[in-house]
């Protein structure tokens, strides 16, 4: 038997803390290995979008007919590309 339990104590102290690091980091990694959603929008939607917007901001400055702005609209949330 040990005549002196303070190295053992110490040793539980020292282990406790580091289990509680441990799992401070896990919870950490855990959240970093989460992926990101990432959506980048298709070549095409991009060169629609950049050609319709314009063509929006004219009918806006021209006062064109709310079925042609409607339209407009229309074909920048199309889904298809």
């Amino acid at each position: 038997m040990l005549e002196n339990t303070l190295p053992i104590a110490s040793f539980n102290g020292d282990f406790d803390r580091l289990n509680a690091e441990r799992a401070q980091i896990e919870s950490e990694l855990a959240n970093l290995a989460k992926p990101i959603n990432v959506v980048a929008p298709h070549p095409k939607a991009v060169a629609r979008h950049l050609k319709n917007v314009p063509d929006l901001s004219a009918m806006a400055r021209g006062g064109e007919s709310t079925s042609e702005a409607a339209k407009a609209i229309r074909t920048l949330w199309r889904a298809s590309p």
